[in-house]
């Protein structure tokens, strides 16, 4: 659920963007790590941003950690992060790969045959204490390695 807030969705905190002349930044969630605290960078393009535009990039994410690290969520983050986080779900059982790929995930996860029923009601279950004190226990932004793969414009 942090994660999601912190990265996720159209209104998620680390969703804003940096715009250039070429095209726009957004971040995006990996898979992994307790939060899927790992961050993917997609860039439209990114030889054509220059390097002040990278580099604000970075200390965005930064920025966002730190909040959430101290702040956690609000209350309006958090029921917004429930309901797209429950109400999607069944989208992940809409083909016959995805239903595949999600028994696989729930078994190499050790999840339980359970998980797949009983998942939205543990994401509900979720308080804004829960995830202040996560957010405040896992978020540590001044341990934030940004890697920048390629080269940007010196413009």
């Amino acid at each position: 659920i942090l994660g999601h807030i912190a990265w996720g969705g159209a209104h998620a905190l680390g969703h804003d963007r940096i715009e250039g002349a070429a095209g726009i930044f957004n971040a995006d969630p990996l898979r992994g790590g307790p939060l899927g605290q790992r961050v993917h960078l997609a860039a439209a393009n990114l030889t054509r941003f220059n390097r002040a535009l990278v580099i604000a990039l970075g200390f965005r994410i930064r920025d966002v950690l730190a909040r959430m690290a101290t702040e956690g969520p609000s209350q309006v983050e958090l029921d917004n992060a429930k309901q797209y986080l429950t109400g999607s779900y069944a989208l992940r059982f809409d083909s016959s790969s995805k239903i595949a790929g999600q028994l696989f995930w729930v078994q190499m996860e050790d999840l339980g045959k359970a998980y797949i029923t009983e998942r939205n009601d543990l994401i509900n279950a979720v308080t804004l204490d829960d995830m202040k004190r996560v957010a405040k226990r896992l978020l540590k932004p001044e341990n934030l390695i940004v890697t920048i793969v390629g080269q940007p414009a010196k413009s």
